[in-house]
């Protein structure tokens, strides 16, 4: 996560990158998504899927599978490149080191879902921050 929330420049600038962008405008897009009355529709409403939200979960579902995928795919080639010792200490860099000891245990799928909890969990914060001061 590290990795995606610092500009390209590294941490020194303090900008957010565009692919942080991207995937906080998921993140936030999944919360305003499960915070609908979708749950409580009639499943025949749901079936008909009134207002586009079953579509819009699937298209944010593919999305970001696509997203983290590259974004596991980049620290790998990143940690070829530059070697164990000269890639930043992230949590995607300690989960793929753990998925070298134990490939079973620590698999892409616990990687990206570890990254999805992450990002809502730093929106929430965010939230209570902005609006928890009023």
């Amino acid at each position: 996560m590290a990795l995606v929330l610092c500009s390209d420049e590294g941490d020194k600038t303090g900008e957010v990158s565009e692919k942080a962008r991207v995937f906080m405008a998921m993140a936030e897009e999944t919360i305003e998504l499960t915070l609908t009355a979708w749950d409580f529709l009639p499943s025949l409403a749901r079936w008909l899927d009134i207002d586009g939200v079953g579509r819009r979960l699937k298209r944010l579902q593919a999305n970001r599978t696509r997203f983290l995928k590259m974004m596991v795919e980049e620290h790998r080639e990143m940690e070829k490149k530059q070697g164990a010792q000269a890639t930043r200490n992230t949590m995607v860099r300690a989960l793929l080191e753990l998925q070298k000891k134990d490939p079973k245990a620590c698999t892409d799928k616990l990687i990206h879902s570890m990254c999805i909890v992450s990002s809502i969990y730093v929106l929430l914060i965010l939230f209570c921050t902005l609006f928890g001061q009023r």
